[in-house]
This record gives structure tokens, sequence and C-alpha cells, in this order.
């Protein structure tokens, strides 16, 4: 039981991470304005280059600017104003649909990997000892139960984080 709370714990970890970045990239969370870039540059990083903007930020509801805001992936057209998120650490992000995907994706990653886990340390871990007289059909059968349940979420939320990833790839192809 120590171990299967050990996985969840330890699955809980990059899923905050993950689920708080899922709440800028749907716009729930952050300051909403627009980014006006004045000057973009190539950053190479290994075999992947990001383009890098800085410029100003306007907040949506008028109440800041920052003029020396940066916008990290700034799309390729990045001419006009872009739909930003600043987060509290003063970091920007764009609320875009790949970007959810992808981080719904990592989401029903996580939790598939953990109930897969949990399944695993179930059936890999050796039966408890059974008191002396107690014959083994009084004993509770509720791992039976649980394991088939946990085992459909890691199937589902399997089939999901799939899903998710495919949307994601599909909007990048295919800007909507």
């Amino acid at each position: 039981m120590l171990l299967v709370l050990g996985v969840i714990a330890l699955a809980g970890l990059p899923l905050r991470m993950v689920l708080n970045d899922l709440r800028y990239t749907t716009g729930l969370s952050g300051t909403p304005g627009t980014f006006s870039a004045e000057h973009c540059h190539a950053v190479r990083s290994g075999r992947v280059t990001s383009l890098t903007c800085t410029g100003t930020f306007v907040a949506a509801d008028g109440r800041g600017t920052d003029h020396t805001a940066q916008l990290i992936d700034a799309p390729a057209d990045h001419d006009q104003p872009l739909t930003v998120q600043r987060k509290p650490d003063g970091s920007y992000i764009q609320p875009l649909v790949f970007r959810v995907a992808l981080d719904l994706s990592a989401v029903f990653g996580i939790v598939a990997a953990a109930a897969m886990a949990v399944v695993i340390v179930r059936i890999g871990s050796s039966t408890p000892p059974v008191s002396a007289g107690v014959p083994a059909r009084s004993r509770p059968k509720v791992w039976g139960p649980v394991l088939y349940l946990v085992s459909l979420l890691a199937i589902g939320c399997g089939a999901a984080a799939v899903l998710s990833f495919v949307v994601a790839v599909v909007t990048v192809w295919f800007p909507v």
C-alpha cells in the first residue's frame, strides 16, 4: 500500500506542473493582453531553433504595459500583435489550441502511467500473510474490483493522451 501511495505522490509532482501550465494556455489564469514584437532573433538549442521576440505587452484591461516583454517560441508571423497571457513570474504564453492539446496529452499520459504503475505494483506484490485459522474465503476481495477500475483508468487515459497528442499535431499542420 505504501508503494501505491508513493507512485501516486510521484505522479502528482509532474502533474501539478502540467496543470499549472494548462491554466495559462487555456487563458483561465494570468493577465490577458497583446504582445507587439519589436525585435526577434532565432535561438538554437541542439537541433531545435525557436524564435524569441522582445517587444511591448499591453494588458487588456489597460492597467499595465511592459516595454521589455519577451516571448519565447513566437510564431513566424510575429508582425501582428499577438494575444498572450502574462504569468505571475513575468513570462508570457500564447493560449493556442495545440498547446492546450499538448498539455492535456501530458496530463492524461501522467495519469495513465501512474495508474499502470499501480496495477503493476499490485500484481507484482506478494499477497499479505494470512492469520492462522482464518479461511481465505472470509478475507475481503477488495483488490479485484479496484484493480479492474484502475486498469480501465489507465487504458482510458492512455487513449485520451494519444488522441490529445494527435489533435496537437493536426492543429500544428492545419492551424485553427
